[in-house]
Parts: structure tokens; C-alpha cells; sequence
């Protein structure tokens, strides 16, 4: 509230979070339908012509919300309109974090408005964005996102977490073996670079797992054996979903380590002859333990899946695409549901014909209640 009355002149059309934007990466198969809902979302246009991605591609604009689901998931004022729309239609599985904030908050009484002197009423503000009311109508100010395509996911083609990004020339003594074969796809796909100097960092808010409604029609060639794994052009989308989470997860603990190693290593000395010596002699008292260590030798810390833990990873959103197609699969379509709950996590099927914006306020609005819960979580 204080922040507010501070800003008497805050300009409604213009986003509050021009200096930090969402990011929000997609993740998915061949063909799962990632750059067309990226399309319809930033252009309101897709290509239907097929164009795999080839490369990691961001792309910068500003999310005004339009339709009415959006604009209620975005209103932490209207909690039992949007709760009912949400819980009525087939196509949505609310995540627990934003089916736990719509629940509690129908029991609330909403503050009292803040009214400028321009006869404009801000309702609430969070660090994302703010809502107001202009000739009685509840609106949202606009939001500065930054959505990621990226290429196919190909277990065989991707490592988890790299230390320094390889789009710049590092030496091998940085590289280490990953310097041997460069070229080699596997060592330019990253799903994180703690170094910052790709799009896949550690800032990224939000993931989205996207796959098909339409079963893949491609069998497996005839050189291939019957033991063999399918091809990622073959393989549905949906069976890529477990490893894609799988190899995530494993990032995000690989990366959290390394930012707390980071951030200890900078409160000590390490050109101390006295810290060297130190720590020669505590690594040779040491056992060896039986646990994975990775090959840089420290053991992986524990990521917390509370969401209220500042450990705990981004949030992930399962997104069903081609839903109204003739060829969708509803067993897809329900087994995308039913995995959504086992994780934890939101669902929400969609189809580029027509409109996909919730995708983006389902993720907005996890985002905001994610921070709340961290405020509460510091206070413990």
C-alpha cells in the first residue's frame, strides 16, 4: 500500500516491469507446436507450414490481457469468478499454488482502493504488474515478457547445466573435456548456462512442456532395430515429457549448487596461502562417501519442490497443443491432465485457432503467488 501512495503517477499504459521481464522458456518435441503458440501469442498469427527451430530464439513484447479468463486470473479481486471459470472447463488444471491462492482469497474481504488524482483506482500492485479500475471496469497494465523458443528436445543433443556458455572461445583448461569435439551438437545445447551468456540461464521465471494432441503417424524406418529407441522425429511427444522434467530438474540442482559454492567462495580468501593449506588438509581427513558426486568432485546440493523455498525451481506448465484438431487423441489430451497432477504442477490444452493467451496469465499469476509465499516463507 505504502508503495503505491508513493506512486501517485503511475502511468497505467505503460508496463511496471519494464526493467525485469517475465522470461519464459518452451520446451517440447518435434512438431509439438512451440513457435506457432509463441506466434499466435506475441503476433496473433501463426506459420501452418512447418519450420523446425534451429537454434535458441527470444523474443521481446508486451502481453496487454484480453480475454476474459485472462483478465480474471490476473484480478486478485474477483477469486471466485475466475475459480469457477477455471474449475468448469475441461481444458485447465489449476496448479496447487494458484488453486490454493484462489480458495483462500474467496474468504478475504478486498482492501480498499488506492484512487489517484487522474479518477483512476489501483486495486493492487505486485512486481509484475499492477490492476486498476477505469470507468468501472477492472483492467491489468501491460507486461514486458521475454518468451524463448527453442530447438526440438533431443535427450541425445542436450547436457543439463554448463558452467560458461561455448558460444564464446574458452580455453581448454576452462572446457576441460568439453573442449575435445565443439562442433558436436550435445555441447551447445545447454537447458542452463550459469555464466549468464545464453538465453537458458538461471533468470528464467517459468517453463512451459509443450507436446501434441495428434500422436505422431511416423513409424520407425526399416534400418532401424527392434531394439533400438525411437527417433525424436518417430517418438511421441508426450513420452518425452518425464526426461524432459528428468534433465531439468537436474540442471536447476547442478546450477543451485554451483550459485551457493559461488557465493561462499567469495567470502573467503581463495589466493590465501593459509585457506589453500586449510582445505588441503580438511579434503585428506575427509572419508570418501558413497553418494553421486559429479565429476567436478563436490556433491549436489538438495533442491526443495516447496514453493516457498527460494530452492525450489521455476514452475512448470504443461501445455497440450492441437486440441481441437480431428486427429487429437482425448487419451493424450487426459494423460497431459492426470501427469500434471502427479507433478504437481498446471495444465492447459489449446489450439492455435483460437486463442492461447491464458497460457501466459496462468503463468503470470503462478508467478505472483510464488513470491508471496517466499515472503512468508523468510518470516519462519
Amino acid at each position: 500500500m505504502k508503495s503505491l501512495l508513493k506512486r501517485s503517477a503511475l502511468d497505467v499504459d505503460q508496463p511496471t516491469n519494464d526493467r525485469e521481464p517475465v522470461r519464459l522458456a518452451f520446451l517440447g518435441g518435434a512438431k509439438s507446436g512451440k513457435t506457432s503458440l509463441i506466434s499466435k501469442v506475441t503476433m496473433g498469427s501463426f506459420r501452418e507450414t512447418y519450420y523446425p527451430s534451429q537454434q535458441t530464439q527470444p523474443i521481446l513484447f508486451t502481453y496487454f490481457p484480453n480475454a476474459p479468463l485472462s483478465k480474471q486470473l490476473l484480478d486478485t479481486f474477483s477469486p471466485r469468478d475466475t475459480l469457477n471459470s477455471a474449475l468448469t472447463s475441461d481444458n485447465v488444471v489449476l496448479s496447487p499454488v494458484v488453486y490454493n491462492s484462489l480458495v483462500n482469497n474467496t474468504t478475504k474481504k478486498p482492501t480498499m482502493p488506492v484512487t489517484q488524482s487522474n479518477a483512476i483506482a489501483i486495486q493492487q500492485s505486485n512486481h509484475i504488474y499492477s490492476t486498476f479500475t477505469r470507468t468501472n471496469e477492472v483492467q491489468t497494465t501491460p507486461i514486458l515478457m521475454e518468451l524463448i523458443d527453442t530447438p526440438a528436445f533431443n535427450p541425445k543433443q542436450v547436457v543439463p547445466f554448463l558452467e560458461a556458455s561455448l558460444y564464446i572461445k574458452l580455453e581448454k583448461d576452462v572446457l576441460h573435456n568439453l573442449a575435445n569435439e565443439p562442433r558436436q551438437p550435445v555441447s551447445t545445447n545447454p537447458l542452463i548456462v550459469a555464466s549468464g551468456a545464453s538465453e537458458l540461464n538461471g533468470t528464467v521465471d517459468g517453463y512451459y512442456f509443450v507436446y501434441s494432441a495428434v500422436p505422431s503417424s511416423l513409424p520407425p524406418s526399416y534400418d532401424e532395430s527392434s531394439g533400438s529407441s525411437p527417433s525424436p522425429q518417430t517418438e511421441n511427444g508426450f513420452d518425452l515429457l518425464p526426461l524432459m522434467k528428468q534433465t531439468l530438474d537436474e540442471a536447476w540442482q547442478e546450477y543451485y549448487t554451483y550459485k551457493v559454492s559461488w557465493e561462499s567462495g567469495k567470502e573467503s580468501d581463495i589466493f590465501s596461502f593459509k585457506t589453500a593449506l586449510r582445505g588441503l588438509i580438511v579434503d585428506e581427513v575427509k572419508k570418501p562417501s558413497s553418494s553421486y558426486r559429479p565429476p567436478g568432485g563436490s556433491k549436489l546440493l538438495e533442491i526443495s519442490s516447496d514453493p516457498a523455498d527460494p530452492s525450489c525451481p521455476p514452475p512448470i506448465w504443461l501445455v497440450c497443443t492441437h486440441s481441437n484438431s480431428p486427429l487429437a487423441s482425448p487419451k493424450l489430451i487426459e494423460d497431459g491432465r492426470q501427469l500434471s497432477k502427479d507433478w504437481k504442477c498446471g495444465f492447459l490444452a489449446v489450439d492455435v485457432e483460437s486463442d492461447v493467451e491464458e497460457a501466459i496469465a496462468l503463468m503470470v499469476r503462478e508467478l505472483v503467488e510464488r513470491r508471496q509465499l517466499r515472503k512468508g516463507y523468510r518470516k519462519r
